[in-house]
């Protein structure tokens, strides 16, 4: 018996070591796995724009499911490790005190994905390391094991609110007045003023210095959150590249915006550490001189939800309709080729959204003055920089909220108008203003968005929005009284639909 328990006494230890230490290491995968897991879901909304806020989120979420998570030092610790450079954040970190056997990494781009396609901003990797002593299989030569959780999250949408105030994917075109954005602007292949005069594209920053008050992405803490592109507080030109159409850009930082057909960015010329994320500053030379531009070749387009329709189920789409002051709040949709008239003859128009179908189009009619519309949606309390710019017109603001019957908002419908995108060409006018007298000016409060289609106003016709645009093709003319304008506002800005999931 003796000698067959020596013979056999090995075997019986392997077979206790798989039995303890195997069992008690692949418990701590799993747990190691679920944190990173977690990790890298809450990190990777904020991606592609923002990879330090990732880094941070991710830190963050891990450190709360974590064995230190009541240690008070440790994330404020961890997050000033974070190193970020030519567009790669990277961090590695190890657990507190009796922890230290832990080790904490991440990185976006991922440092080490098993598949080399998740290799881009739009991915964060996170890995959580832990070193142990195992008990029984010491004794056959495994004296330590080192465990790992190891995930990639990715995100398929923009992180909050996209990074463009306004987008207009063809160019845009003005006339004798100058376009005033606040926020980032993109103008795809350039600026066509309808004439010199007073004619110029400015782009201002919303705050300067960004605050609690105006912070509208939670990136207050960021080490340097007016060179990072956010859209709360940057004003940025960005083009698909040298620009095609219209003047070269002359930069000047700060107000009065530029005229004679200039551009204005009030973030300053484009440089490495001012441009929006995602772009980067190009030059070329024209005429001898060369100019230098912020460029991102294909922005992506913004995952924005479509409100919801709210009339009766069976109810035809409005189709030649008009709609004017006390027309019912709702959310309607346009039929396909349809035209639908907005009349402010009567005053302003209050909580209404449209979606269009195909080929359906918006027309602005019987207006000599400045009115605004409002989104379904629409929440006057809510929004200071809305209601601010409604007192700017000679009008009244609206005395209740655009809210469903609980008095909460009804669901996503915060798209003034919304449109399916479309390749069509030429691209249809989707939103007009042509013959309604001088100095119309007429307020968008809600999220303005036809990717692949026109927006076109005459002459002395000019366009405003709080919330923001997003339009295939811009054509305000505006005129000596009326300044187009679109300022970013969260408050009112079309909420994104943001793909996260876990690839490894």
């Amino acid at each position: 018996m003796l000698v067959v328990t020596a013979l056999l006494a090995l075997v019986l230890i392997g077979a206790t070591a798989l039995a303890v230490d195997l069992s008690a290491n692949t418990q701590s995968r799993r747990s190691l796995q679920n944190i990173t897991d977690s990790a890298a879901l809450a990190a990777a909304r904020n991606l592609p724009s923002n990879q330090n806020q990732a880094m941070k989120d991710a830190l963050d979420d891990l450190d709360r499911n974590s064995p230190w998570s009541s240690d008070p030092t440790w994330l404020a610790n961890a997050q000033a490790a974070i190193t970020c450079a030519g567009g790669t954040c990277t961090v590695s970190y190890p657990g507190p005190g009796s922890y230290s056997n832990y080790t904490v990494s991440a990185s976006t781009p991922p440092a080490s994905p098993k598949n080399s396609a998740y290799n881009s901003s739009s991915y964060i990797q996170v890995d959580l390391t832990q070193s142990t002593t195992n008990g029984f299989a010491g004794a056959v030569g495994f004296s330590s094991s080192t465990e790992v959780g190891h995930s990639v999250g990715y995100s398929a949408g923009p992180s909050t609110f996209y990074d463009y105030a306004f987008f207009s994917k063809v160019h845009a075109g003005s006339g004798n007045q100058q376009e005033q954005i606040y926020g980032d602007a993109y103008l795809g292949n350039g600026y066509s003023p309808q004439s010199s005069g007073k004619a110029g594209f400015c782009a201002f920053q919303l705050t300067g210095k960004e605050t609690a008050a105006t912070d509208t992405d939670n990136d207050l803490n960021d080490p340097m959150p007016d060179s990072g592109g956010d859209v709360d507080d940057q004003g940025h030109l960005t083009f698909a590249g040298p620009p095609s159409v219209g003047p070269n850009p002359s930069y000047d930082v700060g107000p009065p915006c530029a005229g004679s057909g200039g551009l204005s960015a009030q973030s300053g010329p484009p440089s490495a550490s001012n441009c929006p994320p995602a772009s980067a500053p190009q030059s070329y030379t024209s005429g001898g001189t060369t100019y230098s531009v912020c460029v991102q070749a294909a922005p992506p387009l913004p995952n924005i939800i479509a409100p919801t329709v709210t009339t009766a189920s069976g109810t035809p789409a409005l189709c030649g309709a008009t709609i004017s002051n006390g027309y019912a709040k709702g959310v309607y949709a346009v039929g396909a080729n349809c035209t639908v008239t907005l009349d402010f003859s009567s005053g302003n128009i209050d909580c209404v959204s449209l979606v269009l179908g195909a080929g359906a189009s918006v027309s602005i009619t019987n207006k000599k003055g400045q009115n605004y519309i409002s989104a379904f949606g629409f929440d006057p309390t809510t929004s200071a920089k809305a209601v601010a710019a409604i007192n700017a017109l000679p009008a009244v603001a609206p005395v209740a909220a655009c809210l469903g019957a609980s008095g909460t908002e009804p669901g996503p419908n915060k798209s003034v108008i919304w449109s399916p995108n479309t390749s069509a060409s030429p691209m249809p006018t989707a939103l007009s203003n042509a013959a309604t007298g001088c100095c119309s000016d007429t307020l968008f409060l809600g999220t303005v968005y036809l990717p692949g289609q026109q927006v076109s106003f005459a002459t002395n016709q000019a366009m405003e929005d709080v919330g923001m645009v997003y339009v295939g093709d811009w054509d305000v003319q505006s005129g000596n009284h009326p300044n187009p304008m679109v300022q970013f506002d969260g408050a009112v800005a079309a909420p994104l639909q943001t793909i996260l999931r876990l690839v490894e």
